[in-house]
């Protein structure tokens, strides 16, 4: 780059030469104008004291010589005295007045004379005072010896002055103004161009030092140049070779340069945006919006920062830029417009869509898992936690993040060593069936943790599953393998009982017919040979009630009999046959079979509890399943004996009772059965969830839950029916269902 050398002329304006003259002139003439008023104001105090003491004088001199004059009145002599001091041009005014009557004894003054020094005094004989003395002496003549004093001090001021100037003018001249013109020349010539210019040897060191150091300034502005020009080509050569798109506007916003990448990254050559603005490549909502955003960055010439926009290449596709640039600004702070560069990213915005595509993907999939899903750091923080783990916990994402694992999810309070474990280990760690325990109600969980030790990343995925129905499903199918096998037991056994209940029975029958019937041949035959007649051992029989006995044992064989035969037909499998039955029927069977409902250790019989009947009569047959409905009315029966044997202490007022109603609805034509006990009753929230799974309030391990909810299940699905439970706590319980009379499975 070749520097053009500028064209040197004379700056117009003051010169210091001419200012140091007046500044030197109107400093001299300000201290010699107070000088004089000073040298006045003291020659004016001066000349008033030397009148004071004058008056004083003439004071006591007129005390003196009127003393005599005064006393014997004699009026021509004291008007002689004060006219011989009028008749001096110092004295002004007199006036002389007699103290015994108070007459004017002489008054005299000066016309025209206003500036006086007043002096007072007392004529004094034989310690009387007898007149008063009024004395005025004029301020004139001080005042005009005074000035032509002072003339003659400025007129002598005037000539030092004018002296100090001259030869301030030529020493200035000489020790100032010249240096000063070699430097300005010396300047000139370097400003022009003329690096290697040596300034004139001057006189004294101060300016040789500022010409010295002038050499110095014009060698390195030289080595400068040099460099800025090497510097130069360097920058022209990193702008053009940059894979970045630099480039400066004005502030309008108007391309004043473009580097040789647009052709590149947009196409254009740099010639066709030169003269147009960033916007006119840009989409419209795009443009509008970018230029927005740099009118008020403009505004307040603040930087733009990393600021993401999109352009249309020539060839029409879409280009995603990055831009950064600062202001330029003149040296008074008015923005010229700004320099920066633009960055290609549309391959990372591709590629960040994609990410956030298989971020929102990954997220979606934690999130719809129905399993709670924890990711925890080194230290057992939480990185991690998905919908269900905020639905189960009630803490959302932006709290637990950062939380202790067992802060935030209690589950974990007793496997965090697990956790631990598993992330030193990098082992899979899990455990089964953890239980917790909430409002009463037990939960079970596997618990699953997965280290993470891949991707530089530490730590461990949680996985929670709640598995508390399939314990319970499992609990109900170990429970239906235990009634199947007890129902192939008491079949076993029923059998095995009918056996010796049998012979058992026609044996008390035989008893009974050998004994009564005196009319068998055996009979007779057998008493004959023993010698006793018939009739004493059947009076004896009846008199020690040994027939009343056989009869009771017959009678209670037959009870047994129908319990077995009962028993049987409930263990016996279900072939789901519907068929007609009598309500009446289905309620007494089932009340038979709970009457054998016992347990030794809590000291409690059903057989103790009252049972009312409120049956309507001519009811009419019900189509269903029979031994499922007997199924739920036994199982309901059950749960309230249970309920009022546990809530009533022995020997209490009140009895445990039942209460069963059966009716016909004639509108609907539907079977209404009512079981009503006299319990403990429950409260509005165990009513809304007792036909719920696994819902029970009896202690671990004494029920499923699964009762009520398999009789909901038989009554509404199976049957078309209706069953509901109406209860207030300490009022009893009262069980409503209701059948339709002709078969209607849903």
């Amino acid at each position: 780059m070749v520097l053009k050398k500028e064209k040197t002329y004379r700056v117009k304006g003051r010169r210091v030469f001419h200012d140091l003259i007046i500044y030197l002139l109107s400093t001299v003439v300000v201290a010699s104008l107070m000088t004089v008023c000073m040298i006045y104001w003291y020659l004016n105090h001066i000349s008033n004291i030397n009148l004071a003491r004058t008056a004083e004088t003439y004071l006591e001199q007129l005390k003196k010589n009127l003393e005599d004059a005064v006393w014997v009145f004699n009026t021509k002599t004291i008007s002689h005295i004060c006219d011989s001091y009028m008749n001096t041009k110092l004295v002004s005014r007199l006036k002389i007045i007699d103290t015994f009557d108070n007459k004017v004894l002489y008054e005299r003054q000066t016309p025209g004379i206003k500036r006086m020094l007043k002096v007072e005094g007392d004529v004094w004989h034989d310690n009387d005072v007898i007149a008063h003395i009024e004395l005025g002496l004029s301020k004139r003549m001080a005042e005009n010896e005074t000035f032509r004093t002072l003339q003659a001090i400025a007129a002598l001021i005037i000539v030092i002055i004018l002296v100090i100037v001259g030869v301030s003018m030529i020493s200035i001249r000489n020790l100032l103004h010249a240096p000063l013109q070699v430097l300005l020349d010396g300047i000139e010539k370097i400003a022009s161009g003329m690096y290697d210019y040596h300034f004139k040897t001057l006189r004294h060191v101060e300016f040789r030092s500022i010409t010295e150091k002038f050499e110095k300034m014009a060698r390195q502005i030289n080595d400068r140049e040099t460099s800025l020009r090497e510097s130069e080509e360097r920058f022209r050569s990193l702008v053009e070779t940059s894979s970045d798109f630099i480039w400066e506007i004005n502030n309008k916003g108007v391309y004043t340069y473009s580097s040789p990448k647009i052709r590149d990254i947009l196409g254009y050559e740099p010639s066709e945006i030169i003269g147009k603005t960033p916007f006119e490549i840009m989409p419209g909502d795009e443009a509008k919006r970018v230029e927005r955003i740099f009118k008020s960055m403009a505004s307040s010439k603040k930087p733009i920062e990393i600021l993401e926009n999109t352009n249309i290449h020539k060839d029409g596709q879409t280009v995603v830029l990055e831009t950064s640039g600062v202001p330029i600004l003149s040296h008074n702070g008015k923005l010229l417009g700004y320099r920066g560069i633009d960055r290609d990213i549309t391959d990372r915005k591709r590629a960040e869509n994609e990410l956030k595509r298989l971020q929102n993907l990954l997220s979606n999939i934690v999130n719809s898992m129905p399993s709670v899903l924890v990711g925890v750091d080194l230290d057992g923080k939480v990185i991690q936690w998905n919908h269900e783990a905020e639905k189960i916990t009630g803490v959302p994402l932006k709290k637990a993040d950062g939380c202790l694992l067992n802060h935030v999810l209690p589950l974990m309070a007793d496997e965090m060593k697990h956790v631990f474990d598993a992330i030193t280990a990098g082992e899979i760690k899990r455990n089964v069936k953890v239980t917790q325990k909430s409002n009463n109600d037990v939960r079970f969980s596997d618990v699953t943790i997965y280290p993470l030790i891949s991707n530089g990343v530490e730590g461990a995925v949680i996985r929670i599953d709640d598995v508390t129905d399939k314990v319970r499903m499992e609990e109900m199918m170990i429970q239906s393998e235990k009634m199947l096998s007890v129902g192939g037991l008491a079949a076993g056994m029923a059998h095995e009982i009918n056996n010796p209940l049998g012979g058992m029975m026609q044996t008390a029958n035989v008893m009974t017919n050998r004994l009564t019937n005196i009319e068998m041949a055996a009979n007779l035959r057998a008493a004959k040979e023993i010698g006793i007649r018939l009739d004493d051992v059947k009076r004896f029989m009846e008199k020690r009630g040994i027939l009343r006995m056989l009869t009771t044992i017959n009678d209670s064989g037959r009870r047994v009999a129908e319990i077995v035969d009962n028993m049987l037909s409930f263990a016996r499998k279900s072939d789901a046959a519907v068929s007609t039955h009598d309500p009446a029927d289905l309620l007494d069977i089932i009340l038979e079979l709970a009457s054998t409902d016992y347990d030794l250790k809590k000291h409690y019989d059903f057989k103790t509890i009252e049972i009312i009947k409120e049956y309507e009569d001519n009811l009419p047959m019900v189509a269903c399943e029979g031994a499922k409905i007997q199924q739920v009315l036994l199982n309901i029966l059950r749960n309230g004996a249970q309920a009022m044997q546990e809530a009533m202490p022995k020997n209490s007022e009140n009895n445990p009772r039942f209460i069963l109603r059966l009716s016909h609805e004639t509108e609907t034509d539907m079977l209404h059965i009512e079981i009503e006990d006299n319990g403990p009753g429950m409260d509005e929230e165990t009513r809304k969830r007792i036909f719920e799974p696994f819902f029970t309030t009896k202690p671990v391990g004494i029920g499923t839950g699964l009762g009520l909810s398999v009789s909901y299940f038989i009554i509404i699905e199976n049957h078309g029916g209706e069953i509901s439970v109406e209860s207030t706590p300490g009022t009893g319980a009262k069980f409503i269902i209701r059948l339709p009379l002709e078969w209607r499975k849903t």
